[in-house]
């Protein structure tokens, strides 16, 4: 099996609070512009595949993203995501996978960091997304005065969605009935939507 390590990427390694590439001390100066805290949250209750998480993984591996939280549909899944060599993330269990995503979201976040600064949301159907258009949002995420950022593609919204801090207790509390479609409705005003060239971004 492939190694991985979730957090920092290849030859990176963290003692949570400096980052260090072969045993030196790194700092990446893109991201000079705030030491911000990213968590990372995929939802993978449906449809699991580990081959293609691994691959997903790989592709959100990048330093700046130290909280991870995995939501898979059940216990032979979560097994089989805590044998991934150097896997420094969470996972939890949605005991009705087949209940609305909004559920596995509320089962997630229950887990996240709540020292968080950003959650990047993502589905696990979605493992094609390119390495550059996360960067690309990470780097976004850093500079937008809004506080949900949505990539699209040919003008259609996709995915990963991240929310800073302040909206993270508004996805807490809204009803699971209500979803995400209504919480991004209701709170428009605070959306900022940026073209992405990849169209893995988009659900099928």
């Amino acid at each position: 099996m492939k190694k991985i390590d979730l957090y920092l990427g290849r030859g990176f390694y963290s003692d949570g609070n400096k980052v260090f590439l072969d045993g030196k001390e790194f700092f990446d100066p893109r991201f000079r512009v705030n030491f911000k805290k990213f968590s990372l949250l995929i939802l993978y209750a449906r449809k699991f595949n580990l081959k293609n998480l691994l691959t997903l993984l790989d592709v959100f591996s990048t330093p700046i993203i130290n909280d991870v939280v995995i939501v898979v549909g059940n216990r032979k899944e979560e097994r089989a995501v805590r044998e991934i060599e150097f896997l420094n993330g969470k996972v939890v269990i949605n005991p009705d996978p087949k209940d609305v995503l909004y559920s596995s979201l509320k089962i997630g976040l229950k887990a996240v960091s709540v020292r968080t600064d950003f959650l990047i949301l993502h589905f696990g159907t979605l493992y094609k997304v390119e390495r550059r258009t996360i960067d690309e949002i990470i780097k976004k995420s850093l500079t937008t005065k809004k506080e949900i950022l949505i990539p699209s593609y040919k003008g259609r919204k996709g995915h990963p969605v991240v929310f800073s801090r302040s909206i993270i207790p508004l996805l807490v509390s809204l009803r699971k009935e209500k979803g995400l479609p209504y919480l991004l409705k209701h709170y428009a005003d605070r959306i900022e939507c940026f073209y992405v060239d990849d169209r893995n971004i988009l659900r099928r």
